[in-house]
Formats: structure tokens, C-alpha cells, sequence
């Protein structure tokens, strides 16, 4: 069966079923189902299979394929595990379990839900550490203090910058280009920062850093609550409590990341 765009005209809440009935429909000996989608969620819904997508490019005329075969998804989850042993050296907190081939699959089934699937149909994605980054980002492209770049662009949380290098990896096997910006901590977490620098690769076009937080290069305080860091620092910036020298310095960090 090959099926293009099968989300069309669909409730979100029926692509579900259509997914599962497709899925379904695979398990037969005799069966083989093809989509081809745009729909972020279908790609979240099919996650536990990553070997089974495939990315498709134009570029230069020529189509250009990102796929990651069984070989390459194993290798993927060494990378992500190769730095940990450091951590766990400097002192970095790792758990039993963060060292297993299971919990690295179980990571990106829980992470890559349909918002960060969205990153698989940009061509360019900017991976910040959480939902704080892609708040403010995201709010200034739609305010016109940044320059959208051309074509499609996605910001990504990464759930932290302990995970940052497990996009990274993730991202260059499918052969999209991204940026990278995190905080240093004051050089607090300088092991996990260079997992990040060794996992640069072919489609890594750029990393940038805050020198500790982004609360401190925006120059305000620092929530007691982090669960509470995304709203009080969208309530600082829209209160006008941060500086216009401020704003314009983050504006520039990350024009000059991407290049715009």
C-alpha cells in the first residue's frame, strides 16, 4: 500500500486510528505500507522505529535521503553512552540505568513527541536546553526583533543540555543541519559541555554559549522555582523588564549563530 499524505482532512484524534490500523495492517506477512506525510504527528506515532523513516530532501536539484539503518541506530546509542563514564569521573550524577542500550530508546520514544517531531521537516533547527530557549526565541521571530531565516526553521528543546549531544547525534544520522546554543554555568558542567563539542558532526553548522545562564546575559533574576523559569522569564521580557541593550545582544548571539 502506498499512501500519500494519509493525514489529509483528518481529526488529529483519527490519525491516531488510521495510524494504528496501518500499523496493523504491516505486521502481515504479505503486507507492506509506504507513507509519505508532513504530518509531525504520524512521525511521533512511529518513533519506536526510527530504521523505518526515512527523510527526504531537495537540494540542488538532486533528491537527497536521511535515514538511519539498525547499524547506524546502534551506533548512535554508544555515542550518546561514550562520555558518560567522564561524567560520572567529574562527578556529574548518572544513573544505573542511563547506561543501558533500553533506557537511550526509551529517551527518545518519550522525547520525541509531535512538537519536536516538527524538527524532521525544518531545514535548519536551533537546539537550546528547554522550553524557556524556545519560548523566547520563538517569540521574538513573531515579534520581528529576530530575522526568520528562510525556508523552515524549528526550535528544539533538548530537555536540558545533558541530553544536547543524543539531538545532535540524532540529527546528523538524518542529515539536518543544526545550531546549537547552551549555557556554560560558569564552566560548572565543563565534561558535559565538551560531550557537546565532540559531538559535532557533518551537519552541525554552529555552537554558541551563554557564559552562564540565560538569565544572566539577559540580566534578571533567577526564578526559586525552576519548574516556574519559561513564564517568569517571558513575564520579564514582556514587562519590558529586561534591557533593550539586553534583548539586542541575544538578537545578535543568535543571528550570528545562524548566520541570518
Amino acid at each position: 500500500m502506498l499512501f500519500e499524505e494519509p493525514e489529509a482532512f483528518l481529526h488529529p484524534g483519527q490519525i491516531d486510528t488510521l495510524n494504528a490500523d496501518l500499523r496493523k495492517l504491516a505486521t502481515d506477512d504479505c503486507a507492506q505500507v509506504l507513507l509519505t506525510t508532513h504530518n509531525p504527528q504520524f512521525v511521533s506515532k512511529n518513533i519506536e522505529d526510527l530504521p523505518g523513516l526515512a527523510r527526504m530532501r531537495r537540494a540542488d536539484g538532486k533528491t537527497q535521503v536521511g535515514q538511519i539503518s539498525p547499524a547506524d541506530l546502534a551506533a548512535i546509542v554508544t555515542q550518546n553512552q561514550a562520555d558518560l563514564p567522564a561524567w560520572q569521573a567529574a562527578g556529574v550524577p548518572v544513573n544505573v540505568d542511563d547506561l543501558t542500550v533500553d533506557m537511550e530508546s526509551v529517551k527518545y520514544i518519550l522525547w520525541l513527541d509531535p512538537r519536536r517531531c516538527g524538527a524532521f521537516f525544518a531545514e535548519r533547527v536551533l537546539l537550546v536546553e528547554g522550553p524557556t530557549e524556545v519560548a523566547l526565541v520563538n517569540y521574538m521571530l513573531d515579534q520581528g526583533v529576530l530575522t526568520r531565516p528562510k525556508g523552515s526553521f524549528f526550535v528544539l528543546d533538548t530537555v536540558g543540555k545533558f541530553n544536547m549531544h543524543r539531538f545532535m547525534n540524532l540529527l546528523g544520522k538524518l542529515g539536518i543541519r543544526h545550531y546549537v546554543l547552551h549555557d556554560l554555568d560558569n564552566g560548572r558542567l565543563q565534561v558535559v559541555d565538551q560531550t557537546i563539542q565532540n559531538s559535532k558532526n557533518t551537519f552541525t553548522a554552529g555552537i554558541d554559549t551563554f557564559a552562564d545562564d540565560l538569565e544572566g546575559f539577559l540580566g534578571i533574576a533567577k526564578t526559586d522555582k525552576p519548574h516556574r523559569k519559561p513564564q517568569h522569564v517571558m513575564y520579564q521580557v514582556v514587562q519590558g523588564n529586561v534591557s533593550a541593550n539586553a534583548m539586542n545582544n541575544l538578537r545578535t548571539k543568535i543571528s550570528a549563530l545562524l548566520a541570518l
